[in-house]
């Protein structure tokens, strides 16, 4: 288990059996553990009286090479094992703009204003930052994302492969089925992660109606590889903007909902470019829901929170045009290309991109995307 500080990778385990960090040993059980599901479970109380003494240690700087690993030397992994995966639609210009383009004419649901809305999505298809993603085939309607073709539909790589930016929120400690209170939303939240939910536009275009998303998004999901305490966080948080209609009653809280200040970029880097060009400048102070109300709306109908439970934001947009969280509102649903630096173009994602994430204090979440595999004999293991 490790924990990235600005000298690089601290080894805990290490760390503890070593004299310096002796007042780490309380842990070292869990810092043992391939994944952070049995720290997570201790509760935010544990982690952040293990922060505060790994502070304290480290406040003179450690420079024990077995201990302190440059980042780019360290293998990541999945930080911790998934349970459930929630992915909310909580940004308003996202709502707005995509549901728009994928569905002209449309509005926002009705019910959108009411309560996070969000589907139940593969936990066993998230990976970690620096896995590739293969194009996914599957059903659409030939250069029709709206689905407006009189063709028939045809089975085949999608062509309009698509990044979702976007947080999640690691669950930490369960819950028994009751609702969770506003009060005490935040005690089940363990940390912060990267998020990219990618989409394929077409296919997800096809299978909407009635249902929702379900194989246009089920392909892929990637996380960083790094989960930021809350605790490390809260100093970040701010006001959200004001929820008009208010929300119905399970989801009101004490005081003024709160979302996190933090910058996020998208960048799409291409073979031979020396430098990726950042499309996407937002911020997750767009979300319309507080972490709170995800937690307390989820558990209001009975449903437990698991340890590694994953609460996606959606895609965070803002109202600028370069906030715009996804290809899919960044070139009007490919209408209008994106020119990169080194004279390409690009409607939607193309194989052999770098699709990069980043969040302030958060990390990188890096992701390349190969060619799909045509030939469904050679899938078949």
């Amino acid at each position: 288990m490790g924990f990235r500080a600005s000298s690089g990778v601290i080894d805990l385990l290490r760390l503890a059996d070593t004299t310096v960090g002796r007042r780490l040993r309380p842990w070292r059980s869990v810092f043992a553990q391939p994944q952070l599901n049995d720290f997570m479970a201790l509760g935010n109380d544990a982690c952040s009286e293990c922060v505060a003494t790994l502070a304290s240690i480290t406040d003179n700087g450690l420079h024990d090479r077995a201990l302190v690993l440059p980042e780019d030397e360290v293998e990541l992994k999945m930080p911790f094992a998934v349970g459930d995966f929630v992915d909310y639609y909580a940004s308003r210009p996202h709502a707005e703009l995509a549901g728009s383009l994928m569905r002209p004419g449309s509005k926002v649901p009705v019910s959108w204003p009411y309560v996070p809305l969000g589907y139940h999505s593969r936990a066993g298809s998230i990976v970690v930052s620096g896995r590739p993603i293969q194009r996914p085939m599957g059903q659409f309607m030939p250069a029709a994302v709206g689905g407006g073709s009189d063709s028939s539909p045809l089975y085949a790589a999608t062509e309009r492969l698509d990044f979702e930016l976007e947080l999640g929120f690691v669950v930490g400690r369960a819950s028994d089925g009751r609702p969770v209170s506003a009060e005490k939303a935040l005690d089940h939240v363990f940390g912060v992660v990267l998020l990219n939910d990618w989409s394929a536009r077409d296919i997800q275009a096809f299978e909407n109606k009635p249902l929702g998303p379900f194989l246009g998004k089920a392909f892929a999901t990637s996380i960083g590889a790094w989960v930021v305490p809350l605790r490390c966080l809260i100093y970040r948080r701010v006001p959200a903007a004001a929820q008009i209609p208010p929300p119905l009653a399970h989801l009101r809280e004490p005081s003024p909902p709160m979302v996190f200040d933090i910058a996020l970029t998208a960048s799409i880097s291409a073979d031979g470019m020396t430098e990726p060009d950042i499309v996407c400048r937002t911020n997750s102070r767009y979300v319309y829901w507080s972490p709170e109300q995800h937690v307390m709306h989820l558990t209001s109908v009975g449903a437990r929170l698991r340890t590694g439970d994953l609460l996606g934001t959606g895609t965070i947009s803002g109202q600028e045009p370069d906030a715009r969280g996804c290809m899919l509102e960044l070139t009007a649903n490919g209408a209008r290309p994106l020119r990169l630096s080194d004279g390409s173009e690009r409607s939607f994602v193309n194989d052999g991109d770098d699709i990069i994430i980043w969040g302030k204090g958060l990390g990188t979440l890096r992701s390349r995307i190969t060619a799909a595999i045509s030939d469904q004999s050679a899938a078949v293991a």
